[in-house]
């Protein structure tokens, strides 16, 4: 929620007290943690078993430091939001018949715009370990879909759009804020470090998650301010393409 001070909060000063104009009591009694849109945040807090995924937009800083940046941004975030919303139901469901669908797997159950990309949360109590292997799935596919599907079609519309989407995935519990319309946890705190992991596109903690097939490969490394020895399955391609220096901060498992 936005607080602005707008001309009608305005009141002349009373004369010979001061040359600074008066803003309205009831304006300043409005500007309080009810602008979070958190709700009662001294509410017990839910606790929840969740895979959070963090997706980036690597270049957006770039992006808007471009001419006039006002007529882009905008057009830029709404495309990207509606279609990474479209590409995760599309890649979720397995078939679909006149009535519905099936999934291959949930849906997020909630999502956050963080400025240069969003937070997705899953509610993964009781999920089979082949679920979880699924949403890893989908979201690597929807990693390689914005480069190769995504990205063509946005440089039609604006110029040089932030050309590659990151992800980072962990796992663990998180915490309802409020009314629970937002959450904090340890595993929001690893996805956000691996979002960005040294020259990596898509890592994914360890813990919790079922052995990933030979398309990646588990290393250890550090991850700032979380550990100094964390097991990450990152691509073995983009490992592979490490030069000699970069590998050698990783430890292969």
């Amino acid at each position: 929620m936005k607080f602005r001070i707008e001309p009608e909060d305005i009141i002349e000063s009373p004369a010979n007290k001061s040359s600074l104009p008066l803003i309205r009591n009831r304006k300043l009694k409005m500007f309080s943690p009810v602008l979070l849109g958190l709700g009662d945040v001294s509410q017990e807090a839910e606790q929840i078993e969740a895979i959070c995924c963090i997706v980036d937009l690597a270049g957006f800083t770039k992006f808007c430091s471009q001419v006039d940046p006002y007529l882009t941004i905008p057009e830029l975030l709404h495309s990207f939001l509606e279609w990474i919303y479209k590409e995760i139901l599309k890649e979720s469901v397995k078939d679909r018949f006149p009535k519905g669908a099936t999934l291959y797997t949930d849906l997020p159950m909630m999502g956050k715009f963080l400025g240069d990309g969003v937070l997705f949360l899953w509610d993964v109590k009781r999920w089979p370990r082949f679920k979880i292997s699924n949403l890893i799935v989908v979201m690597n596919n929807i990693r390689i879909h914005y480069k190769t599907q995504f990205h063509p079609q946005i440089l039609k519309q604006v110029p040089c759009p932030p050309p590659i989407l990151r992800c980072g995935i962990a796992r663990g519990h998180v915490y309802s804020v409020g009314d629970g319309n937002d959450f904090v946890g340890p595993c929001i705190n690893i996805a956000s470090r691996l979002q960005k992991y040294g020259k990596f596109t898509f890592a994914v903690s360890q813990r919790g998650i079922p052995k990933l097939d030979e398309n990646y490969v588990l290393i250890s490394g550090a991850i700032r301010g979380v550990s100094d020895g964390e097991n990450i399955y990152v691509l073995r391609r983009e490992y592979e393409k490490l030069e000699k220096e970069d590998k050698a901060r990783y430890k292969v498992l």
